[in-house]
């Protein structure tokens, strides 16, 4: 049988849901995908279909399904009642049923820390057959899993960045149970030469001291070194601690004179100039210049394409107005509150906004207590507090309070004002 659909990837909590039709006639809706755990990637064996008015669910074959549509998958069963399944939903190891055994179920390391949430599964069509090839734990997922897609789009980038092959998930325990055990990453010896450094760089700011050292130290120079680039700037201190000076230098040089200003930005000058010492002369001529252009203040970089609203605006209102509101803006994570004379009161996170009550005004609901920074503040300043904090963006302004605009996390550590 051949099967017809215009997709090749199906998001697991997407077509968990779609209805299923049997000769013409609806006869339930996808309630989970059954998959045989096997090498390389598991493959998907069966459809669990659940039916309305109490009635036994449908253990349905994958060699059954006829098409796939973006709302629908329509089988062919003869004899429909012989592929009722009358037991509770259970399935035996190898197989798993991949929403109720692995959704939202925690990402461990191999030393059992945790990493991420599965948030989602992506599956893909090769040949005919469905197989699972990653596991999903961007946040773009959770929004749209709460029926954000729309919020999920403005607020996070791309879904690559939170996408884990399943070749780093190891096999599941023959009797996980539903929401019962968590999932294993597998970041073995000889698989982390197979990882990019950003992916690494999720990993290890995750894990102790020791653990980040001990997956650092196996790395190739070109693998630490974009490793190292993409980390965060508490890890990479942690790592520059740790390192010789002379095999900092040595990822330095793997890395743009941009990239390696930033990493240098973190360290105090005495620190930065002793391994500037040991790059290669012409790359630190380029770092010395970047690392001056450094010392300048946030001015540069602060944008005024941030939602600034005044403080009696109804919740209700503004959730509705959100997509126009946050259209063209750099910062859409954040409401920015301010009086007639733009000084700054407070700040309302879009979360916080969507689960408020809708006659509620954003005076209401705002956080008042606000980390700035003054529009004179030198960059390094603002580099350490965004990587003592961690915040996404913080809003600048001037001596009298009032908001100039807001400075990024991503445009004072890459330093994104500096060109090659």
């Amino acid at each position: 049988m051949t099967l017809s659909t215009l997709e090749h990837q199906f998001y697991l909590t997407n077509f968990v849901g779609r209805k299923v039709y049997n000769r013409g006639e609806k006869t339930g809706v996808v309630g989970d995908v059954v998959a045989l755990d096997k090498e390389p990637v598991p493959e998907v064996t069966h459809l669990l279909v659940h039916r309305p008015r109490g009635r036994h669910s449908l253990m349905v074959p994958w060699d059954k399904i006829n098409m796939i549509t973006s709302t629908q998958v329509v089988v062919d069963l003869t004899d429909i009642e012989s592929f009722v399944h009358k037991d509770n939903y259970e399935v035996e190891a190898p197989h798993t049923l991949l929403k109720d055994h692995i959704i939202d179920k925690k990402v461990l390391d191999f030393d059992d820390n945790e990493v991420e949430v599965v948030y989602d599964i992506l599956m893909e069509l090769k040949g005919g057959r469905l197989f699972v090839t990653k596991a999903d734990v961007s946040q773009h997922s959770l929004w749209r899993r709460m029926g954000l897609s729309f919020v999920a789009d403005l607020l996070t980038g791309s879904r690559e960045a939170g996408l884990i092959p399943w070749t780093f998930i190891e096999p599941l325990p023959e009797r996980i149970g539903s929401f019962k055990g968590n999932v294993r990453l597998k970041v073995l010896k000889e698989k982390i030469s197979e990882l990019h450094g950003e992916d690494l760089a999720n990993i290890l700011d995750d894990l102790t001291r020791e653990q980040r050292l001990d997956i650092f130290t196996q790395l190739d120079t070109e693998q630490a070194s974009d490793t190292l680039e993409a980390a965060d700037p508490l890890v990479q201190r942690d790592l520059i601690d740790a390192l010789k000076k002379e095999r900092v230098a040595e990822l330095l040089n793997q890395m743009t004179p941009a990239e390696a200003a930033d990493v240098l930005g973190i360290l105090p000058t005495n620190e930065a100039d002793a391994i500037l010492k040991l790059v290669n002369r012409e790359n630190a001529s380029r770092i010395n210049y970047m690392i001056k252009e450094y010392d300048d203040t946030i001015l540069p970089l602060v944008t005024t394409k941030i939602i600034k609203l005044r403080p009696e605006r109804l919740v209700g209102e503004v959730e509705n107005n959100y997509r126009e509101l946050a259209k063209d803006r750099d910062v859409n994570t954040y409401l920015y509150i301010v009086d007639e004379k733009d000084h700054l009161l407070g700040i309302v996170g879009v979360r916080d906004l969507l689960i408020a009550a809708p006659e509620k005004t954003l005076g209401d609901i705002m956080v008042t207590n606000v980390m700035t920074l003054q529009n004179d503040t030198p960059t390094p300043e603002a580099a350490a507090d965004f990587a003592r904090y961690r915040y996404f963006a913080i809003p600048v302004v001037c001596e009298n309070g009032v908001l100039q605009g807001v400075v990024m996390y991503h445009d004072i550590m890459d330093m994104k004002k500096i060109t090659d």
